[in-house]
């Protein structure tokens, strides 16, 4: 029998394409899946270890309040087999050019060269006080290129003397230092939402954080440290010098961590679990290998009613039924390494594709040059391809075998339409209903709790879903046949004889037809599920973005040598004349002392203020949260419960306000309280909304350069610009990202269940060869025969497409809910264009599957296919 399969493979080839495609492309993404996710990892890891240079040991601190001390980085860099510690500091500063200005964030050079790990585009980092590097993006704003001199400054309070009226009031304080400009640094892409950047040397950050912000420094003259790279000497053992600077921490007030482990850290963060991620596009994979099952077993059925009569012939010389299973299982098992080994081919090709394609999109991510091919990348696409083609293939094989010898010289149905067991149907009710019921429960149970971390909820509801769902796979026999006769009674009204032909095939044997449109209820069920989630996660973040980040795009003044940030008029006016510029609102700000409850005094806080009229109309939550007169927000650091006292003192008054944590900002006063405190307000920021369409990220650098120039003519500090807006585009486009994704996993299971529609439509052209001749024996034209062919396949489809887009909306629906409802804010949507698409996909995808077996009906004549018998 060997020498049989090996020429039937020889001679019907072309048979077994549509089997050689299903597992071709389950095995593919078996492949892609496994490279995929070992490039994610690769990646993600070199990407963050990239940014710790050569360094062995990370020290970070503990306390946000306060950061790593000199007398702390000096008793590290003591410690045994440590080389050098270089600290990393923070901070922000203006750079000025002839009249321009631009407002950065510096961070500090290594003082080891290889503990640095800038990109820089141009030129090398600042040696000493007298030199900086910086981004690109401020280089063009300023007009200034390597070897110019800039102005590093500086304007902020940094103390208080107690004025005649026994209050305090700020004293204005500045700080400038002439550098050059000795290298360019090559930004990334979105880094910092496109914010500018520099690096300066220790000394020069030290001396302007001494005279900057006071939260960079434990007091006015030092300078701490968010974190410190520490470098070990050759030979030195990690895990001692690591138990060491354990040791040093009794009072825990820093952290003491291997890159390494930072590293895997942070990738274990970036995804969930890298493990958890493989296991993701796996499970998507799988589904891809179930509908490719099924649509390997229609196809094989095909393959043994074509052959119905040579395998007969076989039995009559002497075969065996065993012999005859054994060659349809051999050809299965040829045919799956095979497709399979052509699917790891293309899943290696896609993931190299990939590499080769992903430097040239500028992420500023290392990626690995070529895939890695390793012993599980290889065997279990071939394994897992070949099993499933030959447990598809027994059902076939076992039909082949049922029929006597002689009575398989004719034509015969070779899937009988049995009756189906009442066992089945109680086996499905029992895991559809109990399972949606669970999935139901756990669903309530995480909306009504509100848990911070739901993972085991969801895990639960992920095996709720996935039993329900196998129940409703189970039990489709009994409800698809209905749905495909009720959707076939309105194709037999509208498509004349073909259509009501097309309508009763379609259910002349549910098994078949269930199968069918089960593989495509597979792939609709899911890619509705993934749209209908992604849909409700875009508009319940809008929800959640609308408080937490009201307003597009905030503008806040520079601090200066008068009293707040100001905002200039000419800056106002820029603002409020920029192109895409839906309303702005300007921010009133003054000085005032703030009393917590338990004695402490903040003086020279800034408060602010704006009508809550104006702030409804720029505010994406309405100004819901606007304070009430009489209370305000603490800022956190204040220390202050929920309804706690505070008294604002400002030239001799003083007024007494709640605090409410739900209120916006922090020291943000109702009108009426912040014109009941005596004091000159300036304009300090101004609140923007955008008009629709308009792009953020490319307004807020539009803006910034308009500010330069301002600053060039008119001396004005620009003022710093961020936007709300630019998170929210971001966010919104990692949704729309993943949802790509996820709909082209779903998108192989989908194509595949298209050719099994096709198979279908084969199988039920060979079987009723016969009674098509007779149709068109007495007056069935071509034409109508591929209508009534090409209606047939439609039905199927819609059926499966129908099916799937009610029930995806559904599991849609309460995954949403088990996933975001304990974060408030839920909001249930219906993504119509989406499921316009995928019944309009259905159809098509249904008229096209009816092609090849069309012309297969068409082309033999009438009198040949009666003479079969």
């Amino acid at each position: 029998m060997r020498g049989f399969v090996l020429a039937q493979l020889r001679r019907g080839g072309g048979r077994l394409v549509a089997a050689g495609i299903a597992i071709a492309l389950g095995s593919a993404f078996v492949a892609a899946a496994l490279l995929g996710s070992q490039i994610v990892k690769t990646t993600a890891y070199n990407a963050v270890s990239a940014g710790y240079a050569k360094a062995d040991l990370l020290l970070e601190t503990t306390q946000w309040e306060s950061g790593l001390t000199s007398d702390q980085l000096a008793a590290a860099a003591a410690v045994d087999g440590v080389e050098a510690v270089s600290p990393i500091y923070q901070l922000s500063f203006i750079v000025s050019k002839d009249a321009a200005s631009d407002y950065v964030w510096a961070r500090s050079a290594a003082s080891d060269p290889r503990l640095e790990s800038a990109d820089l585009d141009s030129g090398r980092l600042p040696a000493d006080a007298s030199e900086i590097t910086l981004g690109i993006a401020s280089a063009k704003r300023l007009g200034v290129q390597l070897g110019d001199e800039v102005v590093a400054a500086t304007f902020a309070d940094t103390g208080f003397v107690e004025a005649d009226d026994g209050l305090t009031e700020p004293v204005a304080a500045s700080y400038q230092a002439t550098v050059e400009v000795v290298g360019l640094l090559a930004e990334p892409a979105g880094f910092n939402f496109d914010a500018p950047t520099a690096m300066v040397v220790h000394e020069l950050a030290l001396n302007i954080a001494a005279n900057g912000p006071v939260e960079h420094t434990t007091d006015s003259s030092e300078l701490t440290a968010d974190r410190a790279l520490v470098l070990l000497e050759p030979g030195a053992d990690i895990h001692t010098v690591h138990a060491e600077l354990d040791a040093m921490r009794p009072d825990q007030l820093f952290t003491a961590s291997t890159v390494e482990e930072v590293a895997h850290e942070t990738v274990r963060m970036f995804s969930g679990d890298a493990d958890i991620l493989t296991a993701f596009v796996l499970a998507f994979a799988g589904i891809a290998l179930v509908v490719a099952a099924i649509v390997i077993s229609n196809t094989f059925q095909v393959l043994v009613a074509q052959r119905a009569q040579l395998l007969a012939l076989l039995r009559c010389v002497g075969a065996t039924r065993r012999q005859v299973r054994g060659s349809v299982m051999l050809e299965a098992s040829v045919v799956g390494l095979v497709a399979s080994a052509v699917g790891l081919g293309i899943g290696i090709l896609l993931a190299q594709a990939a590499l080769w394609i992903v430097p040239t999109l500028d992420l500023a991510v290392p990626v690995p040059s070529t895939v890695a091919l390793t012993p599980a990348v290889v065997v279990w696409p071939l394994a897992t391809g070949t099993l499933v083609t030959v447990l598809a293939a027994l059902a076939p094989a076992r039909i082949a075998t049922r029929v006597a010898p002689l009575a398989a010289l004719r034509p015969i149905e070779l899937v009988p339409v049995r009756k189906i067991g009442r066992t089945r149907l109680v086996l499905a009710l029992l895991a559809a209903v109990g399972g949606g019921l669970a999935l139901a429960a756990v669903t309530w149970l995480a909306v009504a709790t509100e848990l911070s971390d739901p993972t085991a909820l969801v895990a639960l509801g992920i095996l709720a879903g996935a039993v329900s769902f196998t129940g409703i796979l189970v039990g489709a026999v009994y409800f698809v046949p209905g749905v495909a006769r009720l959707l076939g009674s309105v194709a037999a009204r509208l498509g004349g004889v073909p259509g009501k032909i097309a309508a009763a095939n379609s259910v002349r044997n549910p098994r078949r037809t269930t199968a069918t449109a089960s593989a495509l209820l597979i792939g609709a069920t899911l890619v509705t599920m993934m749209a209908t989630g992604a849909a409700t996660a875009r508009d319940s973040l809008a929800t959640l973005m609308d408080d937490s980040y009201p307003v597009d795009v905030a503008v806040r003044g520079a601090w200066s040598d008068t009293t707040t940030p100001t905002l200039t008029a000419a800056q106002q006016a820029a603002v409020e004349q920029a192109d895409g510029v839906a309303k702005a609102v300007p921010v009133r700000g003054k000085l005032a002392d703030v009393t917590a409850p338990d004695g402490g005094v903040w003086s020279g806080s800034v408060i602010t203020t704006a009508p809550a009229t104006e702030l409804a109309a720029v505010m994406r939550n309405g100004a819901s949260n606007v304070p009430e007169v009489g209370t305000t927000a603490a800022p956190v650091w204040f220390d202050v419960e929920d309804g706690g006292t505070l008294q604002l003192t400002a030239e001799g008054t003083t007024i007494e306000l709640t605090n409410d944590p739900s209120a916006m900002g922090q020291l943000w006063l109702a009108e009426e309280d912040f014109d009941a405190l005596p004091g000159p307000a300036e304009v300090t920021a101004m609140w923007v909304s955008l008009e629709p369409g308009v792009d953020a990220r490319e307004f807020t650098v539009t803006l910034r350069d308009t500010f330069t120039e301002l600053s060039a003519t008119l001396g004005d500090a620009p003022p710093e610009v961020s936007g709300a807006a630019v998170e929210r585009a971001g966010y919104e486009q990692v949704i729309d990202t993943l949802l790509a994704i996820l709909v082209g996993l779903l998108g192989v299971a989908v194509i595949i269940a298209l050719v099994g529609v096709a198979n279908t439509l084969s199988l039920s052209v060979l079987e009723r060869r016969r009674e098509s001749a007779t149709l068109r024996a007495i007056g069935l034209r071509r034409a109508q025969l591929r209508e009534m062919l090409a209606v047939e396949g439609v039905l199927i489809a819609l059926v499966g497409a129908v099916l799937g887009v009610v029930l995806g909306l559904g599991y849609g629906w309460l995954g949403s809910a088990l996933l975001l409802g304990g974060s408030g804010g839920l909001t249930l949507a219906v993504p119509w264009r989406d499921l316009g698409l995928i019944l309009a996909i259905a159809v098509a995808a249904g008229l096209l599957a009816s092609v090849l077996p069309s012309r297969t009906a068409t082309r033999t004549p009438p009198v040949a296919a009666l003479a079969v018998d």
